[in-house]
């Protein structure tokens, strides 16, 4: 048996990533000419043919909110993960670029708010420099709010 060497140089790297490219293109050019390409994608393709940039980067900023969002979510669970029990409610508002947090905690409970605190500042470091933020409300459950309509509840006993 003869094992061939894989060239992995970073030459050999950026030519492999170049050439997968640009045969996505080309199949990208066959199913917009056989109008068989996903809407959402052949929209984008006649923005930047039609030099309507303004609207590619709309939905640009669309499709990286649905790869975002989801990313902070995940962070901000997993930061959260030990207090999340000792929440009494939690719930969350979001828009294209922004998270909004409803949190619910027992009356002085300094340790959950200091856990909300930098779980905050910890997806605001890795994300607002991409222009996507988080931002909590805390209540106590003496305060006796009500959650926003807008918001959504999540269950944290689950």
């Amino acid at each position: 048996m003869i094992l061939e060497k894989r060239n992995t140089s970073p030459q050999s790297t950026q030519d492999d990533w170049f050439a997968t490219m640009i045969n996505a293109i080309k199949v990208d050019q066959l199913t917009y000419k056989t109008d068989t390409m996903h809407p959402e994608k052949r929209e984008m393709y006649a923005n930047f043919i039609e030099n309507n940039y303004l609207e590619a980067a709309k939905q640009g900023r669309k499709m990286t909110s649905t790869v975002i969002i989801p990313h902070m979510l995940q962070l901000y669970f997993s930061t959260l993960s030990d207090k999340i029990k000792d929440l009494k409610k939690i719930a969350f508002d979001m828009s294209d670029t922004k998270i909004l947090v409803w949190a619910e905690i027992a009356q002085d409970d300094e340790a959950t708010e200091d856990a909300l605190i930098m779980t905050e500042a910890k997806i605001n470091g890795e994300y607002s420099e991409i222009g996507f933020r988080l931002l909590t409300t805390i209540v106590e459950d003496c305060d006796e709010l009500e959650i926003p309509q807008n918001y959504i509840i999540v269950n944290t006993e689950e």
